[in-house]
């Protein structure tokens, strides 16, 4: 019988309200524009889910915005995926 196979893919996939748009302009924030933080997320889980890990860890999850929670819960649940989140400490927003 062979052993089962186990894979991880960890991922930062840098929380919009992290991600800057503009050198120019640093407070401009990727969390302002939901057209930009939804497309790159929906781009991030298109590839999670195309690579199939058994395991999936994710960093600077945007916990802050339940519209993104709820996206990659469903997405990630619809695969078979149990979601566990744990925000950082003094409520950064990931």
């Amino acid at each position: 019988m062979a052993d089962p196979c186990i894979s991880c893919t960890t991922f930062n996939i840098l929380a919009p309200i992290y991600k800057r748009l503009d050198k120019e302009n640093q407070s401009s924030r990727e969390s302002e524009y939901k057209a930009y933080w939804l497309s790159r997320n929906q781009s991030i889980l298109d590839r999670l889910l195309y690579d199939r890990s058994s395991i999936i860890c994710l960093q600077e999850f945007w916990v802050g915005n339940e519209e993104l929670v709820d996206i990659y819960e469903n997405r990630l649940g619809d695969a078979g995926y149990i979601n566990f989140k744990l925000a950082r400490t003094n409520n950064r927003g990931d």
